[in-house]
This record gives structure tokens, C-alpha cells and sequence, in this order.
């Protein structure tokens, strides 16, 4: 099904996200609430598989925070966007000469690396209209090929507990053990085709919600 297989076979695995805090006195952790897969691809335009590419990071425009444009290659589409595609994604933190923004709860995108990446237009402060990573962390999932050769698609966060979502349950889809991507991806593309908000195409329904 994925064209770019035998590509993530030979990449490093990709690695968590760690638990990051604001490079200074005042920072605050971010506090998520659960979200779970179908909402993610309901309630986001965009949603594909992609690889990041370059990584720019720079001051928003009051100097108040650091932002990091990543450019990505668009390998797998589920919802909205073009295959083979460039975009850019601008995540919270970074660093500026010897200034670093590491933010709580927030996606991390390494050049190089695959993810499953639900995407939506953000008015970031200081920074309107930009496509971004709008659920932080959840809306980011790492993929990496496990000892049986096996791509698993492992949300950055998996170890964290979130408040409840209407279902009460507290831990992203798949947990820190991640989702066999799939089934995943299939499952995606049901909910999306469900929603009637973009489908590239369907699969059958089953994994966590």
C-alpha cells in the first residue's frame, strides 16, 4: 500500500517525544484534553503521512516566542493536501542563536523523520493564519518499523494523561505502545468518509477511538 516502505525501513527509529518545559522562570505546562482518532481526522483539514524536511526556527512577531517552520514532503494522503506535495508546519518552540522555546505538550518534527500528522489553519500569537499542529502533541504520531517489520504509528502523547474526553478515557490512541498504521490509516479514512469531510478513500473500522 505505502510506496515509501522501504524508504522508512532503512530510516532511524523515530524516537518520542520528551517532556519538555518553556525555557524560563514563568513557564506553565500545557494541559490537553483527550482527543480521540476519529476526532482528529474529523475536526482537521488536513491529515497525511509525510517526512520533515528542513527545520527554520524565528521570534514571532512581538519577540514573545519561538516558532519553527518545518518543511514537509507529503508521502500518503487521508484527508485533504496533494501526493508529493511540499508544505509547511509551524510548531511552537525552538532556538534562535542561544535562545531555546521547548514547550510542554507541543509537536516535535525532526528533518528526516516520518509522521502521521493531523494539520489545521492556526492563528498563533503573533503568527495568524498558519498551518500548524493545532492539538499539540496528539496531533502528532511518530512511525517507525518495529522488530517484526511492522510499521507502528505511536502518538507523542502516548505517555501522558489528559483530562478525560466524553468517553472518560485519558490516554491518546494506542498509548506509548502506538497503533499498527494500517489499520490506523484505514481507520482514518473511514471516519473521514463518514463525516463526508474529505476522504481519500475507506477501510475498515476497528482500533482505539
Amino acid at each position: 500500500m505505502y510506496g515509501w516502505k522501504n524508504w522508512c525501513r532503512g530510516a532511524a527509529a523515530v524516537t518520542l517525544l520528551a517532556q519538555l518545559a518553556l525555557a524560563n522562570p514563568s513557564a506553565e505546562a500545557s494541559t490537553l484534553i483527550r482527543m480521540g482518532q476519529d476526532k482528529l481526522a474529523t475536526t482537521n483539514q488536513t491529515v497525511v503521512i509525510a517526512r520533515a524536511e528542513t527545520a527554520q526556527s524565528y521570534w514571532n512577531a512581538d519577540g514573545s516566542l519561538i516558532f519553527t517552520d518545518v518543511t514537509i514532503k507529503v508521502l500518503e494522503v487521508i484527508k485533504g493536501a496533494a501526493a508529493g506535495g511540499e508544505m509547511t508546519v509551524t510548531t511552537v518552540g525552538g532556538t534562535v542563536g542561544d535562545i531555546t522555546n521547548l514547550v510542554v505538550g507541543a509537536a516535535s518534527l525532526t528533518a528526516g523523520r516520518p509522521y502521521l500528522l493531523f494539520l489545521s489553519p492556526a492563528d498563533l500569537p503573533g503568527a495568524p493564519g498558519v498551518l500548524a499542529v493545532r492539538d499539540m502533541a496528539q496531533g502528532a504520531f511518530d512511525i517507525y518499523m518495529n522488530k517484526s517489520g511492522k510499521l507502528i504509528a505511536v502518538s507523542q502523547a502516548g505517555d501522558e494523561h489528559m483530562v478525560p474526553d466524553e468517553f472518560g478515557l485519558t490516554t491518546a490512541p494506542g498509548g506509548s505502545d502506538g497503533l499498527l498504521l494500517d489499520a490506523f490509516v484505514s481507520d482514518l479514512r473511514q471516519a473521514v468518509a463518514q463525516d463526508g469531510s474529505g476522504s481519500k478513500g475507506s477501510g475498515s473500522k476497528g482500533g482505539a477511538r
